[in-house]
Parts: C-alpha cells; structure tokens; sequence
C-alpha cells in the first residue's frame, strides 16, 4: 500500500500520478489565464484562496510574470514570499472574505474547500469565491476516488468517525502523524470532508463546467470552473 500511495501521491519528488494531474492543471491554468488577459499590456489579479507560492510552480513562475499576473495568497496567517513581485500575501478566512465584490479578475481555489467545514462553510466559501471573481476555478478531491489522498489509505472516507480515529492513533496516515490523544484524532479526521461532483454542481450552480480528472476508471480530482475560454 505504501508504494501504491507513493506512486500517485507523490507531490515532494516531482513524481507520482497527482504530480502529474498538478502538472496538466498547470497548462489549463496558463490557458485560462491567456484568455482572460484584455490585451498584451494589461495585468490580472488572481486572489488564491488558501494557496502557497510552491503550487504555482506548475504554472511557471517566468510564465506569471510574462502575463503580468499578480497573485495574493490569502491563509489564516501570513507566509514567506520567495518572489515579492508576483506574491503577495495576507491574511483572511476564505469564508468572510474581506475584499470588496469583483476586486480580482480571477479567484482561486486548490484543495481547500474539503478542509473549511461542514456543507454551510463550503457554501459559504463558494460563494466568497463567486463574489470577488467573476471567474473563478476551484478544485477538490473526489469523495468517490477509492484512495483518500491526505490519509493515503484505501476506503478511509468511508469508515465511521470512531473506527478512522482510532487508527489514527494507532498508525501514521498519509501527512498526519500518529495521535497519542483521541480527542486530536478526531479533531484531524473531522478536518477533512470529501464532497463528491452533484455536491461541487451544488456549490458552484453558475460554474460553466465541472472538469473531472480521471485515474483509471475513477474520477480522481473536480475542478468547478467559471469565465475560461479555452
């Protein structure tokens, strides 16, 4: 199991099939961000929700400044910025944005959605997304895809609260280490809710798509996308 979850989980060594779905979110990212520069002059404000500066790597860190893309990067607390004048980086909750309507040309969201909450806190974030864009791309695993990908383990979502912090404590799971005290075990089980695509189609009701990402015969990641014309 250990090998099978590093071979698609495998973000660290640049390899792994998520490297490679991070990599083609890469070039659909460079195209999305072609089509909705106004002209060869002009720049685009991105707010990234959640973001780090190492994801926009596979975008092309040369590539962003070519296109004049200015990017800020909202978490609960301030980070380190390696290239000051592409980033900038503040500090917000994804679901009380504190930016005014349609202040970004595009709002951004990777991996995050599944970690604000319960279903109001997603609508919630949705719609903080929706106001501050008019385009917006927001992407999450899917609740179907047998392998949890921040447990690395088979069936995980699917196992009752007590049953997936018990082995918590027992084992390290994927990017969480082993838990001494059950009370932690479930606070880190419970951070994390997998939502499926009718959930996504929910969420993002105006979204022009909802792009699947497919391993195999399973839908491995969805990306709920509004204003690319590419």
């Amino acid at each position: 199991m250990l090998k099978l979850n590093n071979w698609i989980f495998n973000y660290e060594e640049h390899k792994g099939v998520a490297f490679g779905f991070r990599k083609n979110r890469g070039i659909f990212i460079q195209k999305f961000i072609k089509s909705l520069r106004t002209s060869p002059t002009s720049s685009l404000k991105i707010l990234d929700v959640g973001g780090t500066e190492m994801f926009w790597q596979s975008v092309g860190i040369k590539f962003l400044r070519q296109q004049q893309v200015k990017i800020t990067l909202l978490n609960f607390s301030i980070v380190p910025l390696e290239n000051p004048d592409i980033f900038t980086s503040c500090q917000g909750d994804g679901t009380k944005l504190h930016f005014s309507d349609n202040a970004f040309d595009l709002c951004f969201s990777n991996s995050v959605i599944e970690h604000v909450g319960d279903f109001e806190k997603m609508f919630c974030f949705a719609s903080e997304m929706r106001r501050v864009a008019p385009n917006y791309y927001c992407q999450t695993p899917n609740f179907w895809f047998p392998i949890e990908p921040h447990f690395f383990f088979l069936g995980f979502q699917f196992l009752p609260d007590p049953i997936r912090a018990l082995l918590l404590t027992h084992f390290k799971l994927g990017t969480y280490i082993k838990q001494s005290d059950i009370r932690e075990a479930y606070l880190r089980v419970q951070s994390v809710k997998l939502i499926d695509f009718k959930a996504l189609t929910a969420l993002f009701g105006d979204a022009d798509t909802i792009l699947r990402e497919r391993f195999l015969f399973f839908t491995k990641s969805l990306i709920a996308v509004k204003g690319c014309a590419c």
